[in-house]
Parts: structure tokens; C-alpha cells; sequence
């Protein structure tokens, strides 16, 4: 490696650690959308679980328990996340987001230098693709960040025929388990590669799964056993598909709105169904996309390949828009996969790197440089009208009327917003042309002015916190005793008058952590039944749990509630508190005691008494006396590896309440014992780990032989 290249990496690692300095050192955390509902209280239990001497098989707090290694979403094999075991969950968990974006920097760096562009340009290139949009988005969606993160790298080892590295490298994604992400890398590895090279990459492909199936199958065999198996319907399916307008941001920065203040003043909302969008941004630098196409116009080597990904990229991604969605659907090729615009990825990667390519052209040829000026200045023009149109009388009325908001309580406040909006892309464009026109003198300038730009982003797109938001406990918790069950009705009703009051707040965010909404408890132990499918994962005995409720709530059944809570075992349940403001104390939720016999009982009532609970993740221990016989119910999730005994002989469950199950108990004095094994995890992980440890063997006497005299 060259002392340019070395300077190069230096200049990438600083530049990542001032992107991310006020989490890096201020401990400030991220938090939007998954973050804070789901990622950092599940992972915190997840290092709990593994520090207590247990494998994290089995989720006992949530909805009445969960497969917890078994689902991907809790990437319990994924390397990177085992920096969170670092003393000090939340700096290890802070620390595990960031490292990502070193590997992404670094990765896109040396593969765009084999490709043989200069250092200027792979700089260039490793910018826009780590500080681009698309992996600042990935922020709040783990699972695509920790699939997308390593695609450079894995490109990199499989071009220059490392066989057992790329295969490592390829596990990576496979081990976070995201399969649309994983496919698309599947497809821009084919694509980019000679076909003469195919079989090889199958080859690796096959191994890569011998590492990652230790997740896979795993992850296959609860699939089977989750609602994912018999499909979602059309509606969630096609939730988040792109719309057309979305695609104008890869050149006017922010033209949906802003990302910040968790995307509140988004006036492109109503194009998605009134959602936040799936990737807050897509943009990539106004002089990235300027070179893009200028490469595009002057037909540079690979175009048409970038051309037709991205052409493929956008069919998919704008999912309902076409009939293609559909049909794939109908033919259950989608059936089980959600949000359309995932598939933004494989166009958008090829044309980072397409980017790079023509600015490296750019520095030799004069008319790619001019081609690339007119595009910025195109850019800079359509920033200057659209502000000059914000200044006129009649522009807010109009503004709602394009983004069709008008009903938007806050659609006035946008259509200010948007005037700074379009100044800022008149400034990035302005910027932009500047830097193109001294890109052939002055290489570093168009380097400079894409890092400002995409460093500026960075602030909204992936937002962050006071540190005190996660790391402070709720005082809420406190009212859920140990190891007691909390039944988080206010959950269900998001779109009542009360919740949109507390969820139109400014303070939303604090409304979830102060209101302990599901599954921020976690974070907390609390554990809560009941609970809405966030990610489409629960087992089937629970997904028929809860429509029972539903069905028993709109028939009008007056005992709806004291059945549901009976069967659970809850002891308290969340409502609403008339709404009082906001503020980053708000008060949404109180928590009401209700009369219940906890989750183990014996029927018929008076049959036999629980005189102790001992439970761990995978495990329950109880002492009953039983007066004679009696079926002992358990409110566990019933799964088929669940094993329980009675004075240590094995005794056969049985299926109970819909989702639980029951154990039948003799007459006397009881130790009874619950297990969770699944042992589908001890089979692959000693394949995944004999495979790892061939492909080390491989490595160390390739590099031996390198280093042989000849």
C-alpha cells in the first residue's frame, strides 16, 4: 500500500470520527423509528442474557415470550454486534452503528482503487458511499446497515479471487439475516463479475451459507413456525413503495422534506400513505450525481450495466405503482417480503460507484467536466426558482396542494420550512458547479465540497439524542414489580384522539421511552403480553392470541379484558392519561393494577398451589403442590422445543388458551422444570464453526506460500 493510500484511509477514519463525534464522544445515542422501539432494548437483553451465562435462545418478556436467536432481528451470531458485550452497554452499542461506517469507508476506498481510479477519486467515491443517504438512512434500519455496510469488501475480496476471504466477508451480511438486502448483493456480485467467474461465486455463495447457518436455518425453521409463513397480505407488501417524486432527490437534496426532528415536517408524507419514508434520504452529493450522468451522456465504460440496475431498481422499488408487484406477488414470490423500496439499493450502489468512475475521468477529460457543470447548474437554477416561487403570496396554498397535505396539521409550517429547503439546494449547487469547474486543477475540491455536503446531512438523516434518553431509567418502570406481566393496552390505540395528541407532540420520542410503549420495557425488564407483531415474527400461537382478543372486543363481550388478562397472567395494564402537554417530562401512560393469579395456575381453581417461581431465559423452575390431580397451566408461548419435567422425569405439555400451554400434575409435592432448547443451534453452530476454521487454515497457507522465497 501506498503512502497516498495510507493517507487516504487516515483522512476516512477521521472524517467518519467527526461525522460521528457527538456520539463517539458525547455519548449522545441514536433513536428514530426501530431504534428506540425495538433495537436497543432487545439488544441490551440480548447482552444481559449472554453475560448471565445463558444462550439467548428464548425472549421471556415479550409477548409472553419469543424465539430470540432464532430471529434475525435480534442478530444474535452477527459479529459487530458483539461489541456491545463491551463493558458499558450503551457505548458498545453507540460504538457497533458507527464501526459500520469504517468498514463502509474503507471497503468502497480499496475497491475502487483495485478498479484502478485514483486516490482522488476512490476518496471521492468511499464519501458519497459512506456519508451517502442511503447508509445514513440504514441508521435506523439495522438489519440493511449491517447487510449493506460490507458489500465494497466482499466486491473487493471476490475481484481479486480471494476465495476464503470473500466467503467470510459474504457471511457477514447472511449472518444479520435481511434477505431482500442479501439478495440484492447476490445480484450486483453477478452482475459485476465475468461469467466465466459464476461458478466460483456460487461456490462462495455455498460456503458463506455453511457459516451463516447457524442464523439460516434457525431463522428458516421459525419462519415456518411464524405468521410469516402463510404470506402478508397485499397491503404490507407494497407498504413503502417509492414514490416517483422520491427519485428527484438523488439531485435537489431534501425535495420530500426534512429528515430532522424524527421527519415531523416530512411534506412528503402523503405520498407514502401518510408514513414516514422507509430511507429518510437517498442523496448522494449534488457533484456525485453531476459526474453520474455526465458519465452517462459521454457513455463511459459500464454504463449501460449502471443503467439498466438502476432501471430494474426503480420497477421494483416503486412496487404499486406497476403491475410487476403484484404479479410477483400473486406467483408468492413476495408474499413473505415487505417495503419495496429496499430494492432502491440496487441502483443506487452502482451509481456511487459510477460516480466515482466518471469524476476519475473527469480529471483527464474536459467535456465529462463541462457535461457535469451544466448538470450542477441545472441543479443550482431549479434550487433559485423554487425559492423565488416561496416568496409569492399564493405559494403555501399551492405547495399543500402539490404534496396534497392541506389536511397536515402542520402544513403551513412546512411550506416555510421548504423556502430553506430550496435555498440550501441552491447552495449545494452553486458549491457543486465550483468544484467541477477546478476538478482537473484541483481534485481535492470536489473531494472537500462532497464531504461538506454529506456531512451536513448527516445531522437529520441520522438524528440522535440527549445519551439520558436510554440510559436513565423511565420512572414507569417502577410501577411493574418484578417479574410481574404488564398487558400495554394503550398500544393498540394509535389512532385515537388521545394518542395522536401525544404522537403529534414534538417530544414523541420521550412520549415512547416515558409511556414504556412496547418494547421499550425490555430495556428495563419489564415483560408484557398482549403486544402488537411490530416486525411480523411472533409465532403463530400468538398471532391467534390476539385476534381472539380482537374478536372477543368487537363482538362486544363485556368480560373481554378480565379473560384476556386471566389467560396471560398479567397483573397491570397501560392507559392513557388525559393529555397535558408536552415537554420531555410528558406523563402519556399510567399503569393500573388488575386482579390476576399470574401465568401459572392449576385448573380447576383450588387444585393445586404455586409455592415458588424461578425463571431464567430458557428456563422455569416451580415448586407446586398439587391437592390431586390437576392440569397445571403455564402462560408461556408454546413452541415444539419446549421440554418440561416432573421431579426430574420428562412429562408431555399440552396445547392451552390458544397460545399457551398445560402440564398435567399428580396429587403431592412437585418440582417442575421448563426448558427451551433448540437444537438446531448446536448442529449448524459447530458446522458454521468447523467451516470458519477451514477457511482460516486456507488463508494462513496462502499467505505462508506468498511469503515463501522463489
Amino acid at each position: 500500500m501506498s503512502r497516498s493510500d495510507k493517507l487516504a484511509i487516515g483522512f476516512l477514519v477521521a472524517f467518519i470520527t467527526l461525522l460521528f463525534a457527538d456520539v463517539l464522544f458525547a455519548a449522545r445515542n441514536f433513536y428514530f423509528r426501530d431504534l428506540t422501539r425495538y433495537y436497543y432494548p432487545t439488544k441490551k437483553l440480548v447482552r444481559e442474557t449472554i453475560l448471565s451465562g445463558q444462550f439467548p435462545s428464548w425472549n421471556p418478556l415479550f409477548a409472553a415470550g419469543q424465539p430470540m436467536a432464532a430471529n434475525p432481528d435480534y442478530s444474535v451470531f452477527y459479529p459487530l454486534q458483539w461489541l456491545t458485550l463491551l463493558p458499558g452497554y450503551d457505548f458498545g452499542y453507540r460504538l457497533h452503528i458507527v464501526f459500520h461506517f469504517y468498514v463502509a469507508a474503507i471497503g468502497m476506498y480499496l475497491l475502487l482503487r483495485w478498479w484502478r481510479l485514483g486516490v482522488h477519486a476512490a476518496l471521492f467515491g468511499a464519501i458519497a458511499f459512506a456519508a451517502g443517504g442511503l447508509l445514513l438512512s440504514s441508521v435506523n434500519l439495522l438489519p440493511i446497515l449491517y447487510c449493506l455496510t460490507w458489500l465494497p469488501a466482499i466486491m473487493l475480496a471476490v475481484q481479486r479471487g480471494s476465495f476464503a476471504l470473500a466467503s467470510l466477508l459474504l457471511a457477514m451480511p447472511m449472518l444479520a439475516g435481511e434477505p431482500v438486502t442479501i439478495a440484492q448483493i447476490s445480484i450486483l456480485l453477478f452482475a459485476v463479475g465475468p461469467r466465466r467467474s459464476w461458478p466460483r461465486l456460487l461456490g462462495i455463495h455455498l460456503v458463506a451459507f455453511l457459516i451463516a447457518s447457524v442464523q439460516l436455518i434457525p431463522a428458516a425453521d421459525h419462519f415456518r413456525d411464524s405468521v410469516r409463513a402463510s404470506g402478508f397480505s397485499f397491503d404490507l407488501v407494497s407498504t413503502w413503495s417509492t414514490p416517483p417524486l422520491k427519485l428527484a432527490e438523488l439531485l435537489l437534496p431534501g425535495v420530500m422534506g426534512p429528515a430532522g426532528e424524527h421527519a415531523r415536517f416530512y411534506w412528503g408524507t402523503a405520498q407514502y400513505g401518510w408514513l414516514d419514508p422507509f430511507f429518510l434520504s437517498i442523496y448522494f452529493g449534488v457533484v456525485a450525481i453531476a459526474f453520474a450522468v455526465a458519465g452517462f451522456v459521454r457513455r463511459l465504460p459500464r454504463s449501460g450495466l449502471v443503467l439498466t440496475l438502476l432501471s430494474i431498481s426503480i420497477v421494483l422499488a416503486i412496487g404499486k405503482a406497476t403491475p410487476l408487484l403484484g404479479l410477483l406477488y400473486q406467483a408468492g414470490i413476495f408474499s413473505s417480503f415487505r417495503f419495496p423500496e429496499k430494492f432502491l439499493i440496487l441502483g443506487i450502489f452502482p451509481l456511487t460507484a459510477f460516480a466515482a468512475f466518471a469524476f476519475d475521468k473527469a480529471i483527464r477529460d474536459a467535456a465529462i467536466a463541462r457535461l457535469a457543470m451544466v448538470v450542477a447548474g441545472v441543479v443550482t437554477a431549479m434550487g433559485a426558482v423554487l425559492f423565488a416561487l416561496s416568496r409569492s403570496g399564493a405559494y403555501a396554498e399551492a405547495f399543500a396542494s402539490f404534496w396534497r397535505i392541506g389536511i397536515h396539521p402542520l402544513a403551513m409550517e412546512m411550506a416555510d420550512l421548504s423556502a430553506a429547503t430550496w435555498l440550501s439546494i441552491l447552495a449545494r449547487g452553486g458549491a457543486a458547479v465550483i468544484a467541477i469547474a477546478l476538478a482537473r486543477r484541483v481534485p481535492s475540491a470536489a473531494v472537500a465540497v462532497l464531504a461538506i455536503d454529506l456531512a451536513w446531512q448527516r445531522w437529520s438523516v441520522a438524528e440522535t439524542i440527549d445519551g439520558g434518553f436510554f440510559r436513565e431509567r423511565p420512572a414507569l418502570a417502577a410501577a411493574v414489580p418484578s417479574g410481574e406481566r404488564l398487558f400495554h393496552q394503550a398500544d393498540w390505540y394509535g389512532a385515537t384522539a388521545i394518542a395522536r395528541q401525544y404522537f403529534d407532540l414534538p417530544e414523541m420520542y420521550w412520549v415512547i421511552r416515558n409511556g414504556l410503549f412496547p418494547v421499550t420495557g425490555t430495556g428495563w425488564g419489564v415483560a408484557t403480553v398482549l403486544n402488537p407483531d411490530i416486525d411480523q415474527t411472533f409465532l403463530q400461537p400468538t398471532a391467534e392470541l390476539n385476534e381472539a382478543m380482537w374478536a372477543m372486543r368487537e363482538r362486544g363481550e363485556p368480560r373481554w379484558l378480565e379473560t384476556m388478562m386471566a389467560m396471560t397472567g398479567a397483573r397491570h395494564r397501560a392507559l392513557y392519561l388525559p393529555f397535558a402537554g408536552g415537554g420531555r417530562d410528558v406523563r402519556p401512560i399510567i399503569i393500573v393494577p388488575v386482579p390476576s393469579n399470574g401465568p401459572y395456575v392449576f385448573q380447576p381453581a383450588g387444585a393445586g398451589k404455586v409455592e415458588s417461581v424461578e425463571s431464567s431465559s430458557n428456563r422455569v423452575r416451580l415448586d407446586v403442590t398439587a391437592v390431586s390431580d390437576a392440569m397445571l397451566v403455564l402462560a408461556v408461548t408454546r413452541h415444539k422445543y419446549w421440554r418440561a419435567t416432573i421431579d426430574g422425569r420428562e412429562a408431555p405439555l399440552v396445547p392451552a388458551n390458544i397460545a399457551f400451554q398445560a402440564l398435567r400434575v399428580p396429587g403431592g409435592s412437585h418440582q417442575i422444570e421448563l426448558r427451551y432448547r433448540n437444537p438446531l443451534f448446536a448442529i449448524f453452530g459447530s458446522v458454521s464453526i468447523a467451516t470458519v476454521l477451514v477457511l482460516l487454515v486456507m488463508i494462513l497457507r496462502r499467505d505462508r506460500a506468498q511469503l515463501r522465497p522463489r
